[in-house]
Order: C-alpha cells, then sequence, then structure tokens
C-alpha cells in the first residue's frame, strides 16, 4: 500500500519443513526430523513474528510513510505501491572573472530541488484511469504536495512531469508512472539595504580657460 513500500506487501514463501531445511519464518508444511530441529522452528518462527509486529507498532508511532500527501497529511494515493524514489538538490556557486585571466568564487545559491517517485496503479480499468486523472489534475494545477519518506519529508512540491513505460515485460496492465516534482519557494524574502546620499563638492582640475573679469576685479587692476 501507499505509505508502505513495495517491500512491505510481499508475504513470506511456502516452504516445506524437511530434514536440511534450516528454521525460517515461511516453513508451513512437510516433517520434522526431530525433537530439536522442531523447537528452533517454533523459536525462530515465534522470534520473527514479534520483531515483525514490533516493527509495524514502531512504524505506526514514527508516522512512518511513503507517497504523495495533500497539505493536510492526507494520502493522494492510498492505493498505490512506492517503487522508488529519487532526488536531485544542485548548489550553483557564483563566479566573477578579474584581470589576467583568473576569477574569484563567492557565495552558494540553491537551486529548486527536484524529486522523482515511482508509483504502482492496480485494480480495474477505471480505477487506473481515474488515478491518472488526479495524475493529470496535479500536472496542470498550483497546488503543492508533499513528499514524505522514513528520513525525511519534502514540502511545497508541484508536479512538472509525468513518464510512463508499458510493455509486456513489465506488464502492459500495470501502470507504473514515474512522477517528477520541483520545489517551489513559498517563503523567500528580499532584503535591500540602502544608503544616505552626499553632495559632492565642485573642484577645478586641470587647465582653466580665461574668463573676463569683473567690475571690482578691473578697478582694482587700473590702480
Amino acid at each position: 500500500m501507499a505509505g508502505k513500500g513495495i517491500i512491505d506487501t510481499l508475504t513470506d514463501p511456502d516452504v516445506a519443513i524437511a530434514e536440511g531445511v534450516p528454521a525460517i519464518l515461511g516453513l508451513t508444511s512437510g516433517s520434522v526430523a526431530s525433537g530439536a530441529d522442531y523447537a528452533a522452528l517454533v523459536a525462530a518462527t515465534a522470534e520473527a513474528s514479534a520483531i515483525s509486529a514490533l516493527q509495524s507498532w514502531a512504524d505506526g508511532l514514527t508516522g512512518y510513510a511513503w507517497g504523495l500527501f495533500d497539505q493536510s497529511g492526507n494520502a493522494l494515493f492510498p492505493d498505490a505501491l512506492v517503487l522508488q524514489v529519487g532526488g536531485n538538490t544542485p548548489r550553483i556557486v557564483s563566479n566573477a572573472p578579474v584581470q589576467n585571466g583568473s576569477f574569484t568564487s563567492y557565495n552558494k545559491v540553491a537551486n529548486p530541488e527536484q524529486v522523482q517517485i515511482g508509483l504502482s496503479f492496480q485494480g480495474s480499468i477505471s480505477d487506473k484511469a481515474a488515478y491518472f486523472a488526479d495524475l493529470e489534475t496535479l500536472l496542470n494545477g498550483t497546488d503543492l504536495v508533499t513528499v514524505r519518506m522514513p528520513e525525511s519529508t519534502r514540502l511545497n512540491m508541484t508536479v512538472v512531469n509525468i513518464s510512463y513505460m508499458r510493455n509486456a515485460r513489465s506488464g502492459a496492465d500495470l501502470f507504473m508512472p514515474v512522477v517528477t516534482l520541483q520545489e517551489i519557494r513559498v517563503y523567500a524574502r528580499t532584503t535591500t539595504t540602502t544608503k544616505d546620499g552626499t553632495t559632492p563638492t565642485t573642484q577645478n582640475m586641470g587647465s582653466a580657460q580665461a574668463a573676463t573679469p569683473t567690475s571690482a576685479q578691473s578697478a582694482k587692476i587700473s590702480s
């Protein structure tokens, strides 16, 4: 189920109980060579069952989940299997050229993160058609979703691409799209620092052109 991952949906194999077969979870039929083998089988099966139950209980408490969720924490595709999750978190370093063919590096800018999540939709044709319609709605809209994994959560993601391949080898009847999501930064703020300007004084630099003397200057020169 979505939120559990494909591994959690696998059932234990049916292995016959016989001489030479180790005591593992899944032994269901056959005969036991000795009482010691039977005791080992019971102990191993009980221990494995207890570990599995404890893990399920811990996962429920910690909110263990895979898949796509809305802003309220509701699973968008509760019946889908999560096949794969990948991500890309690039950072760009700013560079500026300087003299003599060198350069200087400063700052590091975080580009929007991208996440790819592979899903598997099963059920009837109408069920898979409804899932695909929901994906196209997310692709064409601006709704933000959350990508959840056991170790981390990616918030404010929007669907930017849907890719899928259906062939006989992987089961043409299965619908297994890979959904690409990109981070939307709704929390960015700009900070502007301003300075008060100053009024520069004019100064004569270099040669100055001759000017007509004033009346006071002419009278002083004549005297």
